[in-house]
Order: C-alpha cells, then sequence, then structure tokens
C-alpha cells in the first residue's frame, strides 16, 4: 500500500506545511506500518511552493526511515535527477491522456511528456545498482475536466 497524502495532499494547500510537521506526519505514517509513501513532487518551488522543502525532506526521511519506499512525483528529467540525489527509491512520472491537462500539468503535449519519460529512463539506465524504479501514472484516462471526454488516441 502506497501512502500519497504528503505529496497529493499538500500539493495545492495554501498554506505551506513546515518541514518538520511533514517530518512528523511522515514517521506516524511509518509507525502505522506504511512502507512506501509519496514523499513529495521535485518541480519549481516558484511553481509550487508547497514542495520547495522536499528536496530536503527526502533526504531526512531516507536518513531517520531506510526501510520505507520514498516515491517522488518527477515531471522532468531535472526533477529525476534531484529526486535520485536526494534518495528516491521510486519516481512517478506523470502522463495525461489529455491534451488540455497534459499542458496545464507539466507544460508539454502528451507526446512530448512520452519523451521526457524515455529521456527519465535511458539517465535511469546508466545508473547501475543505484537506480530508482521508475513508474508513470496515466491521468485523465476517462475524462478530463478541462476538456471533457477524452479520446483512446
Amino acid at each position: 500500500m502506497r501512502e500519497v497524502g504528503p505529496r497529493d495532499g499538500l500539493q495545492m494547500a495554501k498554506t505551506i506545511m513546515p518541514t518538520e510537521a511533514k517530518r512528523d506526519w511522515i514517521a506516524a505514517l511509518v509507525a502505522a506500518g506504511i512502507d512506501e509513501i509519496e514523499v513529495g513532487s521535485f518541480v519549481p518551488p516558484k511553481a509550487m511552493p508547497q514542495m520547495a522543502d522536499v528536496p530536503q525532506l527526502t533526504a531526512d526521511v531516507r536518513r531517520l526511515h531506510p526501510g520505507i519506499g520514498i516515491v517522488s512525483l518527477v515531471p522532468n528529467l531535472r526533477g529525476a535527477m534531484a529526486a535520485i540525489d536526494a534518495g528516491a527509491d521510486i519516481l512517478l512520472v506523470p502522463v495525461s491522456a489529455s491534451q488540455a491537462h497534459s499542458q496545464a500539468n507539466v507544460k508539454r503535449t502528451r507526446e512530448q511528456q512520452v519523451e521526457e519519460v524515455r529521456r527519465i529512463a535511458a539517465y535511469i539506465a546508466t545508473l547501475g545498482g543505484r537506480a530508482p524504479r521508475l513508474e508513470t501514472g496515466l491521468s485523465t484516462a476517462f475524462g478530463c475536466s478541462l476538456q471533457g471526454y477524452v479520446p483512446m488516441s
């Protein structure tokens, strides 16, 4: 089971949770038996100030809870590299089925984002034994709040 609250639950919050409170929340999740946690998104702090502390938070969680799987959402190669440097075990790259959502979410077309996944995979392949696992998440496959119906092609 994967807990996504520290990432998904905070990314649109109007106020910024202090890093210490995030560490305490994650410690409580670990104490409850959760062994895989999405700690945050490696995105530009200007775009999402709630995630500005994610590099430090990830490194702290790696040090404090070495046995858990740390998942980081990474929209691009730069985010992937930063997440790997901070100690992430799993990289989650968002890919949207909807062109409108893709543009709003990662500022790329669907095709460009798929190419970005390829770039991240190629980089990970160079890391050998310290390579994290790469996952993609497909958003808006059954409809989109921005464009409505999403065709299958």
